[in-house]
């Protein structure tokens, strides 16, 4: 079974929901309210003829930024207080109510508008990472440029870079280099 196979659908979707925007190069998918429309259409947490406007692109970005952190926290960084603050923010606004009629307590949205019900699916997938014992396996790079978030799949969770083959090597060249460069001359 690859990496990817093993990752539970609700730690995908938290996952590529942080990456919609990657900080190494600057990249954000969710530029505008009909990028977001797409992304949430093409995840199946809204239907396509859905307006979405600007505060809920702000709302989406808020979330996002939030969860990146909790996932930084999860690597075991300090996380940033202010973002964790905006996703508590964020998340005080979603309807959502307990149910219990499948068999095991699930959130679903409770009322709201179409993008409340997107979030509320959101909180959802948290929750159930969560109940399958996968949210501390949600983490961010360790590479400060980076911040990717990726699934450690290790067997031990101690697994800190997104790829071992990039930001991995990457960190232990410049750790090699620096030690190199304080070594005395023979």
């Amino acid at each position: 079974m690859s990496d990817e196979a093993a990752v539970a659908p609700c730690a995908r979707l938290v996952r590529d929901f942080v990456n919609t925007y990657e900080p190494q190069v600057d990249e954000e998918s969710l530029s505008t309210p009909d990028a977001l429309k797409a992304w949430l259409v093409g995840e199946g947490l809204l239907r396509p003829g859905t307006r979405v406007r600007a505060a809920d692109l702000a709302r989406a970005v808020a979330f996002r930024e939030g969860l990146r952190q909790a996932l930084l926290g999860n690597a075991g960084h300090a996380a940033d207080a202010t973002a964790l603050r905006g996703l508590e923010e964020v998340l005080a606004t979603v309807p959502v109510r307990l149910t219990l009629t499948d068999g095991r307590p699930r959130l679903l949205a409770a009322g709201g508008t179409p993008f409340d019900r997107a979030l509320a699916a959101l909180a959802e997938a948290i929750r159930e990472c969560a109940e399958r014992q996968v949210w501390g396996r949600l983490k961010v790079c360790d590479r400060g440029t980076c911040r990717w978030a990726y699934y450690d799949s290790s067997r031990n969770r101690t697994r800190r870079w997104c790829s071992m083959a990039g930001c991995g090597n990457y960190i232990k060249m410049s750790r090699r280099s620096a030690g190199r460069s304080r070594a005395p001359a023979p």
